[in-house]
């Protein structure tokens, strides 16, 4: 199969062969017998396995992932927040900045987290981070003003 659609790819791109990339099993599975898009397997994981089983699934993916997309995650973990799931959601962010220190979208979805649990202490904390890592943003800066008055 991908063989098939590396074949199909200067067709579908405009691009001769010799500039494409080949496409291959992992670039789809991510080591996975069925493929599921991020969002998915974190979500199959945690719902069998809690915090912990989300944060192994999280491993796999990048372990096996070609372009492991982490803005992906924050999403999804935004999406944990805002169903209640927040430790859960912790837990995968946590996960996230442990290999991915300097990705500042990371730390303010922790923010948002700490904040869902009425923790203003570590949401000022992870919004100090994230402004740290991306003092240009001028969003997250109001925040964590406004979280210090």
């Amino acid at each position: 199969m991908s063989r098939e659609i590396t074949g199909k790819l200067p067709e579908v791109t405009a691009k001769p062969a010799a500039q494409i990339t080949a496409v291959r099993c992992a670039t789809c599975h991510r080591g996975m017998a069925v493929p599921k898009v991020t969002e998915v397997a974190l979500g199959d994981a945690i719902a069998k396995g809690g915090a912990a089983a989300g944060v192994q699934q999280y491993k796999d993916l990048r372990a096996n992932a070609v372009d492991y997309n982490q803005n992906a995650l924050v999403a999804y973990a935004t999406t944990l927040v805002n169903t209640d799931k927040t430790d859960e959601a912790l837990a995968l962010l946590q996960a996230n900045a442990d290999v991915s220190p300097s990705h500042a979208p990371t730390y303010a979805a922790m923010a948002q987290a700490y904040g869902k649990k009425n923790d203003k202490d570590n949401q000022i904390k992870m919004l100090e981070k994230a402004v740290q890592l991306d003092p240009s943003n001028q969003q997250l800066k109001r925040q964590l003003d406004a979280l210090k008055k």
